[in-house]
């Protein structure tokens, strides 16, 4: 049988459980907030730890946007480190949007002909891409005035005419504060300018829970410009949802018990990247042998396999991604010893690493009890 559990990917929209309230509040909030005779977007920042479903849930609402009475569209954009400047990144983003735009509707020939000149793939309209190696904040400046003046005209041009508007989802931003520093200020100064031209953009971002912590000079303005949707783990309930969804989606042919779902639940404390991965297994391992139903003997039976499994699939890539004395610090925290005051210089560098997770003001831990327990066994 298909097999509906991938730990690697963001899960596809048929195999989506779960988030009920969050798409609550999207199809009921950010939605009709793009709506041309509106009060304008509800921009919205999702937020949370690494695996925790971010990007399955803003794929999800690119699924929402199709099923919207609100006439939208949707661009999506995984943002990388590959863009390599702000300029890289808006040149890319304002590709993307040219592309859904010809994909909303067969336009006349002068639409086509005025979204021509965003077919680039090196040259910026107006702006002169030179190679030689050129001033930071002069790139910045020019990212900003060449986003703002082609969504400007998008809109004035062909969207509102249209009667149309945008989601632009921007997957992973965090990642653009890596290659500038001030692009979240960036796009809340170019996106905050466009409203006032009653543009219908809604801007969706995905970050970890700390993002907006990371730029404290910027941190009130950007906050107050998005809405924030923070995600969770999955309690006992959502869990059962993300077990057995999927199954019934790809017409499974067997069960999973209550027993079996709790055991999944304790293991994994709800966390949906860990869900996915031991159901994978637990998948495999149940057809290849013809059992009727997935219960608690079966994930018993497969545990030591599927925690051989995470090993070597996960932990120790991680473990080995850790310095000498990033991992002294991660092996106390797993032993549940205090941080030397000369270790806690290392706390920040292993939270960008996704090791640790801060839950209070100078408290720590590591991201999940099955890497403690990993860390323990060594």
């Amino acid at each position: 049988m298909l097999n509906p559990f991938n730990p690697h990917y963001p899960a596809e929209a048929r195999f989506f459980a779960n988030r009920r309230r969050e798409q609550e509040w999207l199809k009921n909030g950010f939605l009709p907030s793009l709506d041309p005779a509106g009060a304008g977007p509800w921009n919205t920042a999702v937020l949370g730890p690494w695996g925790i479903g971010k990007s399955s849930l803003v794929r999800r609402l690119r699924e929402m946007v199709q099923e919207s009475a609100v006439p939208t569209g949707a661009v999506f954009v995984s943002c990388t480190t590959g863009f390599g400047s702000f300029l890289g990144f808006a040149r890319s983003l304002v590709a993307n949007v040219r592309n859904e735009i010809l994909s909303l509707s067969a336009w006349s020939e002068s639409v086509r002909r005025e979204l021509e000149p965003w077919s680039v793939q090196i040259g910026v309209p107006g702006i002169a891409v030179k190679r030689e190696r050129r001033d930071h904040t002069e790139d910045a400046a020019n990212a900003a005035e060449f986003l703002h003046s082609s969504l400007r005209r998008f809109w004035e041009k062909i969207l509102a005419p249209a009667g149309k508007s945008l989601a632009l989802i921007l997957d992973d931003v965090n990642l653009l504060q890596d290659i500038d520093p001030q692009a979240l200020m960036i796009l809340r100064a170019v996106f905050q300018d466009l409203q006032m031209y009653r543009t219908r953009y809604g801007l969706v971002i995905t970050g970890p829970t700390t993002l907006f912590g990371e730029v404290r000079e910027t941190a009130e303005p950007v906050t107050r410009f998005f809405e924030h949707l923070p995600l969770g783990a999955f309690d006992r309930n959502d869990t059962a949802d993300a077990v057995r969804q999927p199954l019934l989606e790809a017409g499974a042919p067997f069960e999973v018990s209550d027993d079996a779902v709790n055991w999944v639940f304790d293991h994994t404390g709800g966390h949906p990247y860990f869900v996915a991965f031991i159901m994978r297994d637990l998948v495999a391992e149940t057809t290849k042998r013809r059992r009727p139903v997935i219960d608690v003997d079966t994930c018993q039976q497969c545990w030591p396999r599927i925690a051989g499994h995470l090993e070597t699939d996960k932990f120790n890539t991680e473990w080995l991604s850790a310095t000498g004395a990033e991992q002294e610090v991660l092996l106390a925290l797993a032993r549940g010893e205090g941080v030397r005051g000369n270790q806690r210089a290392l706390l920040a560098r292993l939270m960008r690493k996704n090791l640790l997770v801060r839950t209070a003001r100078g408290q720590y831990e590591l991201y999940h009890p099955l890497f403690a327990a990993f860390l323990r066994a060594r």
